[in-house]
């Protein structure tokens, strides 16, 4: 039974990591997304700010 729990426990561990992991990454990547999309609206009306 003890095995069992830990196997559970670190299954358990794993995943929170892999789900914590790629939510960051889908952050990361939508907040590109959107970075890029409102550069380009600034760059079509020629106010291109860094």
């Amino acid at each position: 039974v003890p095995l069992f729990q830990r196997w559970l426990q670190g299954g358990r561990t794993r995943y929170l990591i892999r789900t914590f992991r790629t939510t960051v990454l889908s952050l990361t990547v939508y907040y590109r997304l959107e970075t890029l999309k409102k550069g380009a609206e600034v760059k079509k009306q020629g106010f291109w700010i860094e």
